[in-house]
């Protein structure tokens, strides 16, 4: 036998957030016993995953260990007749989470969901809310609004910890249809929860949201001002975790 050769070292990316998540990859010639990337501290073993290509992803938060920021990435490979490593070109920078920032990023990307999946029946340019509207709170316009209306709530969610390294926090928001006829109401409901539903592979690869169900319903009819007002609300609930 001959000592493994490494070729092709590279990443699939040079910068990621602690929930992101990387491949690493590279060829070894020469059948290698073990291969495995060392990125900081952190040992990720690379398994065959097609001819001599050997490659395998990880999570920031596994990554960043004692510090968020990693300067090189090495190859490494191993058999009974010697060893072969290689450094990636680029280097990986791990960063912390904003939360702040995750919470705004969610709620703009539900909205433009619903916004760009659920037809207003009036066309308007905004029917779509985060609170009640202020033009049918302020008396003194009266103007009032027309009705249906969707109120997204804000982003609610409770941090637990997961293992030593990671947490997740449990996300959840309500989505609030309102209108004056109870047929156009269940028709808009069901298409917010197609709309939502059927975003829930991009909101988990993208935005990092899994698990992304309907926890609940609540329906109610209520006067406001002379208008008879049907609600219909669906909540939502999903992990944002660091880590599967």
């Amino acid at each position: 036998m001959t000592a493994p050769s490494i070729t092709n070292a590279t990443q699939t990316e040079s910068s990621i957030t602690e929930v992101g998540s990387v491949t690493f990859s590279c060829d070894v010639a020469n059948t290698p016993t073990d291969v495995w990337v060392k990125i900081g501290n952190a040992r990720t073993v690379l398994t065959n995953t097609t001819g001599t290509t050997y490659s395998a992803s990880e999570r920031g938060y596994i990554i960043k260990a004692d510090t968020y920021t990693t300067a090189e990435i090495t190859f490494y490979a191993v058999n009974a007749d010697g060893y072969d490593t290689a450094n990636s070109d680029t280097a990986l920078a791990v960063t912390a989470m904003d939360y702040s920032t995750m919470y705004e990023t969610l709620w703009e990307a539900i909205y433009d969901r619903v916004n760009a999946q659920v037809t207003d029946p009036l066309d308007r340019s905004k029917w779509i809310y985060a609170r009640f509207p202020q033009d049918d709170i302020d008396g003194a316009k009266k103007k009032g609004i027309n009705y249906p209306i969707i109120i997204i709530s804000k982003i609610r969610a409770r941090t637990e910890r997961k293992t030593y390294h990671a947490k997740r926090a449990m996300i959840s928001f309500d989505i609030d249809i309102m209108d004056t006829g109870g047929e156009r109401l269940e028709q808009l409901s069901s298409d917010v929860f197609y709309a939502i539903n059927s975003y829930r592979d991009t909101l988990r690869c993208t935005y990092h949201l899994s698990d992304l169900e309907l926890s609940n319903t609540f329906e109610d009819d209520f006067m406001r001002g002379a208008e008879s007002l049907h609600l219909k609300s669906l909540t939502f609930e999903g992990r944002y975790g660091f880590g599967d």
